[in-house]
């Protein structure tokens, strides 16, 4: 239970920092802080690939330049899986709604969750060398 709490502070934190853009030259790309450790896939990879689809340039950073892990509860559920559980929605709804908002069809081969995802560094990179980031 206090993962699932942890995880929807830092997911919260997370669309906050996605707002954030420094200047004029780079109003398009978006900073997206991921968890180390633990990363919950179905919230990462529908964020990421919104704003991706809303036509942001994307740059996933974490704590480590190492690749951050991933989760989904249950362990080794899919985005499919999982949408066909939530009361009153189905995975046809979640296809339906992405392709509304987004204005592109998600990607169903992002559905299995991965054991990790890549990022494109540390964000302490950001904070040392703000040339190089967002």
């Amino acid at each position: 239970m206090m993962n699932r709490i942890n995880d929807v502070v830092i997911f919260i934190f997370l669309c906050i920092i996605t707002i954030f853009v420094q200047n004029v030259n780079c109003q398009d790309k978006i900073l997206m802080f991921v968890a180390h450790e633990e990363t919950y896939y179905s919230e990462y990879i529908v964020m990421r690939e919104a704003l991706t689809h809303a036509g942001y340039q994307v740059e996933v950073r974490s704590a480590s330049n190492l690749t951050a892990s991933t989760y989904m509860i249950p362990a080794n559920t899919t985005i499919e899986a999982t949408a066909n559980t939530l009361p009153g929605g189905s995975y046809a709804q979640f296809q339906t709604q992405y392709q509304n908002y987004f204005g592109s069809a998600w990607n169903s081969t992002l559905n299995p969750t991965p054991s990790t995802i890549p990022v494109f560094g540390s964000i302490l990179d950001c904070l040392l060398y703000t040339s190089r980031c967002v």
